[in-house]
Protein backbone atom coordinates (compact mmCIF):
# COMPACT_ATOMS: atom_id res chain seq x y z
CA UNK A 1 0.00 0.00 0.00
CA UNK A 2 1.01 3.86 -0.96
CA UNK A 3 1.51 6.11 1.48
CA UNK A 4 0.50 9.63 0.37
CA UNK A 5 -0.30 13.31 1.96
CA UNK A 6 -3.10 14.74 1.74
CA UNK A 7 -3.39 18.26 1.17
CA UNK A 8 -6.88 20.92 1.91
CA UNK A 9 -7.03 21.17 -1.84
CA UNK A 10 -7.67 17.75 -2.29
CA UNK A 11 -10.21 17.66 0.44
CA UNK A 12 -12.02 20.56 -0.83
CA UNK A 13 -12.17 19.03 -3.90
CA UNK A 14 -14.00 16.17 -2.58
CA UNK A 15 -16.35 17.99 -0.50
CA UNK A 16 -17.50 20.36 -2.84
CA UNK A 17 -19.64 18.57 -6.05
CA UNK A 18 -19.12 21.92 -8.10
CA UNK A 19 -15.53 21.37 -8.11
CA UNK A 20 -13.74 20.47 -11.29
CA UNK A 21 -11.33 18.55 -9.56
CA UNK A 22 -13.73 16.18 -7.29
CA UNK A 23 -14.18 13.54 -9.84
CA UNK A 24 -10.80 13.27 -9.36
CA UNK A 25 -10.38 13.85 -5.50
CA UNK A 26 -13.09 10.41 -5.89
CA UNK A 27 -11.22 8.84 -7.51
CA UNK A 28 -8.56 9.04 -4.98
CA UNK A 29 -10.89 8.51 -2.17
CA UNK A 30 -11.93 5.31 -2.72
CA UNK A 31 -8.89 3.52 -3.96
CA UNK A 32 -8.17 0.90 -1.37
CA UNK A 33 -4.22 0.97 -2.14
CA UNK A 34 -4.15 4.26 -0.78
CA UNK A 35 -2.70 5.42 2.65
CA UNK A 36 -3.68 8.81 3.26
CA UNK A 37 -1.70 10.93 5.83
CA UNK A 38 -2.69 14.97 7.35
CA UNK A 39 -2.37 17.19 9.78
CA UNK A 40 -5.04 18.99 12.29
CA UNK A 41 -3.15 22.25 10.73
CA UNK A 42 -4.98 20.99 7.04
CA UNK A 43 -8.43 20.33 8.32
CA UNK A 44 -8.20 23.68 10.36
CA UNK A 45 -7.97 24.96 6.12
CA UNK A 46 -10.81 22.99 5.22
CA UNK A 47 -13.44 23.69 8.03
CA UNK A 48 -11.99 27.74 7.47
CA UNK A 49 -13.39 27.44 3.55
CA UNK A 50 -16.63 25.88 5.21
CA UNK A 51 -17.15 28.21 7.71
CA UNK A 52 -20.39 29.71 6.24
CA UNK A 53 -23.30 29.14 8.47
CA UNK A 54 -24.74 26.79 5.85
CA UNK A 55 -21.89 24.60 5.10
CA UNK A 56 -20.77 24.11 8.99
CA UNK A 57 -22.88 20.85 9.97
CA UNK A 58 -21.19 18.87 6.40
CA UNK A 59 -18.10 20.16 7.14
CA UNK A 60 -18.32 18.89 10.90
CA UNK A 61 -19.52 15.42 9.60
CA UNK A 62 -16.81 14.98 7.04
CA UNK A 63 -14.11 16.02 9.62
CA UNK A 64 -15.36 13.55 12.35
CA UNK A 65 -15.40 10.84 9.51
CA UNK A 66 -11.64 11.21 8.76
CA UNK A 67 -11.10 11.39 12.39
CA UNK A 68 -12.75 7.31 12.82
CA UNK A 69 -10.84 6.16 8.69
CA UNK A 70 -8.59 3.85 9.99
CA UNK A 71 -7.14 4.06 6.29
CA UNK A 72 -6.04 8.01 7.58
CA UNK A 73 -3.46 8.67 9.80
CA UNK A 74 -4.05 12.62 11.57
CA UNK A 75 -0.76 13.36 12.85
CA UNK A 76 -0.57 14.36 16.43
CA UNK A 77 -0.07 18.63 16.62
CA UNK A 78 3.37 19.36 18.81
CA UNK A 79 4.97 22.14 19.78
CA UNK A 80 7.74 20.55 18.16
CA UNK A 81 6.26 20.32 14.51
CA UNK A 82 4.63 23.43 14.72
CA UNK A 83 8.07 24.58 15.40
CA UNK A 84 9.96 22.87 12.45
CA UNK A 85 6.68 24.20 10.44
CA UNK A 86 7.92 27.66 11.51
CA UNK A 87 11.39 27.28 10.98
CA UNK A 88 10.82 26.06 7.37
CA UNK A 89 8.70 29.10 6.67
CA UNK A 90 11.50 31.62 8.24
CA UNK A 91 14.42 29.78 6.05
CA UNK A 92 12.52 30.06 3.18
CA UNK A 93 11.89 32.86 2.29
CA UNK A 94 11.70 32.70 -1.58
CA UNK A 95 8.67 30.70 -1.44
CA UNK A 96 5.00 31.09 -0.76
CA UNK A 97 4.65 28.49 1.01
CA UNK A 98 1.90 28.94 3.85
CA UNK A 99 2.92 27.86 7.66
CA UNK A 100 0.31 25.08 7.39
CA UNK A 101 2.54 23.92 3.64
CA UNK A 102 5.89 24.39 5.36
CA UNK A 103 4.04 21.97 8.26
CA UNK A 104 2.92 19.39 5.78
CA UNK A 105 6.51 19.38 4.27
CA UNK A 106 7.66 18.87 7.54
CA UNK A 107 5.62 15.79 7.69
CA UNK A 108 6.15 14.13 4.78
CA UNK A 109 9.77 14.61 5.09
CA UNK A 110 9.31 12.57 8.82
CA UNK A 111 7.60 9.70 7.07
CA UNK A 112 9.20 9.44 3.98
CA UNK A 113 6.45 10.43 1.95
CA UNK A 114 6.77 11.50 -1.54
CA UNK A 115 3.73 12.19 -3.11
CA UNK A 116 0.76 14.41 -1.65
CA UNK A 117 -3.05 15.14 -3.25
CA UNK A 118 -2.98 18.38 -4.03
CA UNK A 119 -3.27 20.66 -6.49
CA UNK A 120 -1.25 21.40 -9.35
CA UNK A 121 -0.50 25.41 -9.27
CA UNK A 122 0.92 25.31 -12.82
CA UNK A 123 -2.47 23.28 -14.03
CA UNK A 124 -4.68 24.04 -11.24
CA UNK A 125 -5.67 19.99 -11.33
CA UNK A 126 -5.91 17.66 -8.57
CA UNK A 127 -2.86 15.10 -9.20
CA UNK A 128 -0.73 13.10 -7.26
CA UNK A 129 2.49 15.53 -6.82
CA UNK A 130 6.37 14.83 -5.84
CA UNK A 131 7.93 16.06 -2.94
CA UNK A 132 11.55 17.37 -3.14
CA UNK A 133 13.05 18.79 -0.39
CA UNK A 134 14.41 21.54 -2.32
Amino acid sequence: MSKVFADSFFYLALLSIKDEKHRRAQKYSTDSTLRMVTTPWVLVEVADAFSAVESRAVCDFFIRRLQANRHLEIVHCTDLLFQSGLNLYRDRPDKEWSLTDCISFVVMKQKRLTHALTGDITSNRLDSWRFSSE
